[in-house]
């Protein structure tokens, strides 16, 4: 307690502001607070179900007890500091303060404000050195290439086996178009052109020719159609124009689902194309090799790490490979399914895993003299007494369970370790504690410059203001038609109405009270204005020059800093202006 007293003390005399503000106290307190949260961030990791438990970085803190901790040790924090603070108001008492004063203490207030609601960062970087010091990327890196070297076995949709699918080699990847009925060639297939017959379905294989569209679209050859998009041209009367025809009659086959058209990334992060391109030719190797112990090898390998990363699955080995079908060159025979199967649906399911074998019966020729049954039974070797014949026939060997690979959570591990060692900036959450800290800090500021019955009114006057801007919109609405650009105009100009107000009231000398209520409701305007100005202007533009304006281009990379600057000075001048404005008579 002496410390503190000296401290105090030689702070009230050197620093009066540091000490009225308690600033020194209060980032202390903050240091101290970031400091616990890191610790705890750090601990609430320890495995890689821990990894896994949030969506992403962010769920850490924000879908965590830790949160509801952070806001009330900021409320309960800022409250205490509050009421010390608002003791001693040299400003109100007339006391002399050299110029830029109050600024410096709004910056201080801020900057209070700021460290005692921002222990999300803490609690964040607490989580990511935890996850650094249990996995390393480089083999975190080798181990997602092999899950997605893995990932043609896993069987997991139909579709991804399809052959729009295929991405290697070239020409592909190809779109494909098909046709059930030889009426609808020449419709949806251009017969000029190469295509196949596959399994009484006609298809045709080809690429859009981009750069054909983009010379029409250059000569406005579809200016009167109103069309804007590729997708649109395609679909146009002649859409034969834009195809790129290729003849794949050798991939024939690969038009029923087949592993050999799998192409999907299992696991993108950390992945380049670069990756991508040697999956596909590994995956195109390896299925050429066409050899069982080279499957089982790779399914050994998938066991390994599937136990490594606690993947939960039950698929015998001998299971699999029947599955992935590679005597009949890896034809889709049915999913894998992604979890294990409830109870009601077991039996059911059951029924779609089997391996089809074949078997001789021994089926006893009847007593008949119908020629169509001598001459069935005629074709099939009779037994040693001719009693009988030797019949092969067909029968399901169920599995006799249904095989699941259940992969959740893993995306989400990846995810989060790979955004541990790869940090992308968080703007949005940055954004939103510095508006809330000038909004905070501005409202005490207000607060100590003036008093609780002008804040009160101006909050009443805030909504005063809304309810006529609301009358105004709604009578526009009736009897000029809705348009989003009126409300937003008419919020603009009430915004500036304000500003002009207030500085004319202050060249004026109006009423004190007055200046006070309209200088508070500005500093909230000014931003506002900014911002519906874009808004307004975006809405002139309309689509698609919007995209393309090199003011809006700049406002997205810049805006969210140039209106903060913008309300940092206006805050500034009113700090100037608040000085003449106290010397005042009531």
């Amino acid at each position: 307690m002496k410390t503190i007293k000296k401290i105090n003390k030689y702070l009230v005399e050197h620093y009066p502001l540091i000490w009225n503000t308690k600033l020194v106290w209060m980032l202390a307190f903050a240091i101290i607070v970031h400091f616990t949260f890191f610790i705890a961030g750090f601990l609430s990791v320890n495995t890689q179900r821990d990894v896994s438990s949030h969506y992403n970085l962010e769920g850490f803190y924000y879908d965590s007890p830790a949160f509801l901790i952070g806001v009330l040790t900021s409320i309960i924090s800022l409250l205490i500091w509050i009421i010390f603070y608002l003791k001693n108001n040299a400003f109100k008492n007339f006391y002399p303060l050299k110029k830029g004063t109050l600024f410096i203490q709004f910056c201080i207030l801020f900057l209070i404000f700021f460290t005692n609601i921002t222990h999300y960062y803490s609690y964040k970087k607490g989580v990511t050195s935890k996850i650094k010091t249990l996995y390393n990327w480089n083999e975190i890196d080798t181990d997602i290439k092999k899950f997605n070297n893995a990932a043609i076995f896993f069987l997991k949709n139909r579709t991804n086996y399809e052959i729009e699918e295929k991405d290697y080699p070239d020409p592909f990847p190809l779109e494909v178009v098909s046709a059930k009925r030889e009426d609808y060639l020449g419709i949806t297939i251009d017969t000029t052109r190469a295509f196949i017959k596959h399994n009484d379905e006609y298809y045709q294989f080809f690429k859009i020719n981009h750069e054909l569209i983009a010379e029409d679209v250059k000569n406005n050859v579809f200016a009167d159609e109103g069309i804007y998009d590729e997708d649109s041209y395609v679909e146009n009367s002649q859409p034969f124009k834009y195809r790129i025809v290729y003849d794949i009659s050798s991939y024939k086959e690969l038009i029923t689902p087949n592993l050999y058209n799998f192409s999907r990334e299992f696991i993108s992060y950390g992945q380049d194309s670069t990756d991508r391109k040697d999956r596909l030719i590994y995956y195109q190797k390896l299925l050429d090799k066409k050899d069982e112990n080279v499957l089982r090898n790779k399914l050994d390998e998938f066991y390994n790490l599937a136990k490594q990363y606690n993947v939960k699955h039950n698929i015998k080995k001998e299971d699999w490979l029947y599955l992935l079908n590679f005597k009949n060159d890896y034809q889709y025979i049915i999913n894998i399914k992604d979890r294990k199967a409830l109870n009601y649906d077991l039996d059911k399911l059951k029924l779609n895993y089997y391996r089809t074998k074949k078997r001789i019966d021994t089926v006893l020729i009847p007593n008949t003299s119908h020629k169509k049954d001598q001459i069935y039974y005629s074709q099939f070797p009779k037994t040693s007494d001719g009693k009988s014949v030797l019949i092969e026939k067909e029968y399901h060997e169920y599995f006799g369970y249904v095989p699941y690979c259940d992969f959740s959570g893993l995306n989400t591990f990846f995810k989060n370790v790979y955004y541990t060692f790869h940090p992308t900036f968080d703007s949005v959450s940055l954004y939103v504690f510095i508006v809330l800290s000038i909004v905070f800090s501005l409202l005490i500021f207000l607060f100590k410059t003036t008093d609780i019955r002008n804040i009160l009114l101006s909050v009443v006057a805030a909504g005063v203001v809304l309810i006529f801007g609301i009358l105004l919109i709604f009578i526009a609405d009736r009897y000029l038609g809705f348009n989003s650009k009126i409300g937003i105009l008419i919020a603009l100009i009430l915004n500036i109405l304000i500003v002009i107000l207030s500085v004319l009231a202050l060249l004026n000398k109006w009423r004190k009270g007055l200046v006070s209520i309209l200088f508070s409701l500005a500093q909230f305007a000014i931003p506002l204005i900014i911002l519906l100005a874009v808004i307004y202007y975006k809405e002139l533009l309309g689509y698609p020059h919007r995209n393309n304006d090199p003011f809006l281009m700049w406002y997205d990379l810049y805006g969210f800093w140039f209106t903060i600057i913008i309300w940092i000075i206006s805050i500034y001048f009113y700090c100037k202006a608040i000085r003449k404005w106290r010397a005042w008579t009531e």
